[in-house]
């Protein structure tokens, strides 16, 4: 209510097609009268060819952008999809890294997708309209797992308690610029809704992330029929589909932790050991 008096009767919601966005958007709706949903999808050389050519693009295909579509379609917002070349990240990459301030591959992933959102929604929007975010609702929960491309492991998971695993995920995300950072630097104003109950959950008793998970706590903020469209599996936003996105985009690139930390160190004067 507070957002929509300072700013206004529109707003943006970066939905991804997962559950935290989808409360995000559902929630924004009750409040603002123009709601705006942004999805974000990196394509291949080949496909991405193939959609300029023909401006058409097999959305059944890509499972985050068509569930983002139906959530926007249920909840009658208007859907804007942002399709890019893959290409696009190894152009921004030093400028990424900067605005975000991190080295750790993670992170950086993360913030190659929104780096081209905020890119996109002040080219087209301007720096007025309120935007909204679905983050720290996984940190909160723990609910990551590693990814596997061609059989080898990625996001490797801590072998710890839910509870001291969400705290390690919440300081990752503190600690890093790949979400605020970017889109201040775009002068656009951004709001992470779900940041307001992050002590709630620093004081939760230990033992309440063994007895729920995200999904049966959570999907009771959104009406059932707009929870069944939802998948059960989410994909990650650094994989967006079956050929692994960002992150195998970083694999074929040769980009590993190792080699990002060497970039970043060289370009940003800053020494090795220290970032270690």
């Amino acid at each position: 209510k507070s957002i929509k008096a300072e700013y206004g009767d529109t707003c943006i919601v970066l939905l991804s097609g997962g559950l935290d966005s989808t409360i995000i958007a559902y929630l924004a709706k009750k409040k603002f009268k123009n709601v705006i949903a942004v999805t974000c999808l990196f394509l291949n050389n080949k496909d991405f060819e193939k959609y300029q050519k023909y401006n058409h693009l097999k959305i059944e295909n890509y499972n985050d952008l068509k569930t983002a579509k139906k959530i926007s379609k249920k909840i009658k917002i208007k859907f804007d999809p942002l399709i890019l070349n893959l290409d696009e990240i190894k152009k921004n990459l030093f400028k990424t890294m900067h605005y975000i301030q991190d080295w750790r591959d993670f992170n950086l992933h993360c913030g190659c997708l929104n780096f081209q959102l905020a890119k996109y929604i002040k080219s087209k929007y301007g720096t007025k309209i309120p935007i909204f975010s679905g983050d720290f609702m996984n940190e909160l929960f723990a609910d990551y797992t590693s990814e596997y491309i061609d059989g080898k492991e990625y996001y490797k998971q801590l072998k710890v308690s839910n509870y001291l695993r969400s705290k390690w995920f919440t300081q990752g995300l503190e600690t890093s610029d790949r979400e605020n950072g970017i889109f201040s630097k775009f002068g656009l104003i951004f709001f992470q809704p779900y940041f307001i109950i992050i002590d709630m959950f620093r004081n939760m008793e230990k033992d309440f992330l063994i007895k729920n998970n995200k999904h049966d706590f959570n999907k009771k903020m959104i009406p059932k029929s707009l929870y069944r469209i939802l998948p059960k599996n989410k994909i990650r936003a650094q994989i967006t589909d079956k050929e692994g996105g960002i992150l195998k985009y970083f694999i074929d690139k040769k980009f590993n932790e190792k080699k990002i930390i060497k970039l970043f160190s060289k370009k940003f004067k800053f020494s090795r050991n220290w970032l270690h």
